[in-house]
């Protein structure tokens, strides 16, 4: 969700803890399994309370549990485990062309492939070209002014709700 002021991302699809996700996510258990509690992100992905019925030893690791493809992660510390999840869905493009999730993020990519295009160029990550002798000292001075706005506006964790980099208090 993307409240008004446009500064604050929270992509809990189920805000309240520890709801029931056990519906949303009934494919993902094992048959006979109690639902699962713990919150759900963007309707497909979720972070696990760890429950009664599991091993003494992942009881012991923590109150949450996420799982990524093989990694598996399990600690008190909710907050971590939101920002593995964040960068695994921006990595698998779970936030691609979808401007209810970050409209700031998506200008920013739309300029800088117009950029690229009116510069003749076919650049990959901004920040890997920030010292590319083959740019010229212009090109250069675009990139980093790009990329402090890229930073700038980028997410992270704080006090549970993304909030842009550059709104973090110092």
């Amino acid at each position: 969700m993307v409240p008004a002021d446009g500064d604050k991302i929270d992509i809990r699809t189920v805000p309240s803890h520890p709801e029931d996700i056990g519906a949303a996510i009934a494919d993902a258990r094992w048959e006979g399994e109690p639902p699962a509690k713990g919150y759900l992100y963007l309707d497909v992905l979720y972070i696990e309370e760890v429950q009664p019925h599991w091993p003494e030893a992942a009881k012991a690791e923590g109150k949450w549990s996420l799982l990524l493809g093989r990694d598996e992660w399990i600690t008190d510390d909710l907050e971590t485990l939101e920002r593995k999840l964040y960068d695994w869905a921006a990595s698998e493009g779970y936030f691609e062309g979808n401007d209810s999730i970050d409209p700031e993020l998506n200008s920013l990519t739309s300029e800088y492939k117009a950029w690229n295009k009116a510069q003749g160029l076919n650049l990959g990550s901004a920040d890997e070209h920030l010292f590319d002798e083959n740019l010229t000292a212009e090109q250069r001075k675009w990139l980093r002014d790009f990329s402090q706005r890229w930073e700038g506006a980028s997410p992270v964790l704080h006090n549970g709700v993304f909030v842009r980099q550059r709104d973090v208090p110092r």
